[in-house]
């Protein structure tokens, strides 16, 4: 008979891990005998605003340990000040202001993450706990870790995104993939399970000296079908409303990706230039506004085009359009599961996907594909249409595994892991 419950934390740096960790954190809290915490780390992300905190904290089995709510109080103007700098940055194309608030953040989400682990600290010593992190480097971090394995826990690893890509330096401040650091691709503790999406990481994670043992492919929980197609409900998302005959949804890409940011300009001007369409651009996450400023000043003003509010979660925007527009956002995973209509610009970045269409999407090699796509879609009314079959082929490829519900697999897997 089951009596003692099984402690098991969750800690949560931002949105991408908060959203990759829900389905797992959902299915879980049914499980009367899981003691679940959820932690947070990042001191200048507004969890309270995040609508999988606004669902979590409803739950009585669930606690959620939010330290960064007090280290901000104690330090009141000092954020009162970082917020008044963000205000005259949103006016003054200044980088001298964005490199202080960079500065200061980075020296608050230190000292806040030293608070936190110091905290835990004294909860976790000589406890045997379970605790599941994503790939990000930290001090603190390594150092929880190494008190964990130490009391007997064991620690797990999930990624706040799916790795995509055939080649391993994507970014612009990339020039080497050291296999002797596993830094360059994530934080690994010799112990720690890692819980993976697709055999491209197994690869990479071998690579880089991942004992086999320790690597279970499940698939992305993120992406598990019911989670997809329920969410919206779970999470009491809004329904998106913008009208127009054919709903064009541009997730813009990442800057540091080897992006060819003129030329995706070009293609967001294409589409906005066809009156037919309504286009909705989803400014990427982790851009200031100082950024979005430059970035978008090419942008051809319509009044068909209209820049999405933070508030609009990306899967209320995809269930709102009838065709996604994507350059390298993993997110587009969903667009297919939905059953949309997609093109990937592939023509608009040096980096490589580790797979191709297959006929699963719509995919382009330059501008003049671009350009037809459009034509097909407005001036002709026709539109390639994919079999699910091709679709499901490439989703297995890269999100699935065994079965389109891996949150329920990675759960089981939990639920029955002995200390």
């Amino acid at each position: 008979m089951k009596d003692i419950k099984k402690k098991l934390y969750f800690f949560v740096r931002h949105y991408p891990t908060y959203d990759h960790f829900a389905p797992i954190i959902y299915l879980l809290s049914k499980n009367k005998y899981i003691d679940l915490n959820i932690v947070y780390l990042k001191v200048n992300y507004a969890y309270h605003l995040d609508k999988h905190h606004i669902y979590f904290e409803k739950i009585n089995n669930i606690t959620i340990i939010d330290h960064t709510k007090v280290f901000k109080k104690k330090r009141f103007y000092l954020f009162l000040f970082i917020k008044f700098l963000k205000r005259v940055s949103s006016f003054l194309l200044t980088q001298i202001i964005i490199k202080l608030i960079f500065k200061i953040e980075n020296v608050m989400e230190v000292e806040c993450e030293k608070e936190i682990v110091s905290i835990l600290k004294r909860k976790i010593i000589n406890t045997k706990v379970s605790a599941v992190f994503d790939y990000a480097a930290s001090e603190r971090i390594k150092e929880l870790k190494h008190l964990i394995y130490k009391s007997g826990g064991q620690c797990f690893n999930m990624p706040h995104s799916v790795w995509i890509w055939e080649n391993k330096l994507r970014c612009l401040d990339q020039l080497s993939f050291n296999t002797s650091d596993s830094f360059s691709f994530g934080t690994f503790d010799k112990k720690d399970i890692n819980i993976i999406e697709n055999n491209k990481t197994k690869e990479i994670l071998k690579e880089l000296g991942v004992l086999g043992k320790n690597i279970k492919l499940f698939g992305s929980p993120r992406f598990a079908n019911k989670w997809v197609m329920n969410k919206k409900n779970i999470l009491s998302e809004r329904k998106f409303i913008c009208k127009g005959n054919i709903k064009v949804l541009i997730l813009c890409p990442k800057i540091w990706d080897n992006i060819f940011w003129g030329e995706f300009i070009r293609s967001v001007n294409l589409f906005a230039n066809q009156k037919s369409m309504s286009v909705v651009i989803q400014r990427h996450p982790n851009t200031s506004n100082l950024d979005n400023k430059l970035l978008f000043k090419d942008i051809m003003l319509r009044d068909n085009l209209q820049f999405a509010s933070k508030k609009n979660s990306t899967s209320e925007l995809i269930d709102w359009s009838s065709i996604v527009v994507n350059v390298n956002a993993s997110i587009f995973f969903e667009a297919l599961i939905k059953r949309k209509i997609f093109i990937n610009l592939n023509h608009l970045h040096t980096n490589q996907f580790f797979f191709d269409s297959k006929g699963a999407y719509y995919e382009t090699k330059n501008r003049d594909d671009v350009v037809d796509f459009i034509n097909n879609l407005v001036k002709k009314g026709n539109i390639i249409k994919y079999k699910q079959k091709n679709i499901d082929n490439l989703l297995f490829k890269t999100v699935y595994k065994k079965t389109s519900n891996p949150h329920e697999e990675v759960v089981n897997y939990l639920e029955n892991f002995s200390l």
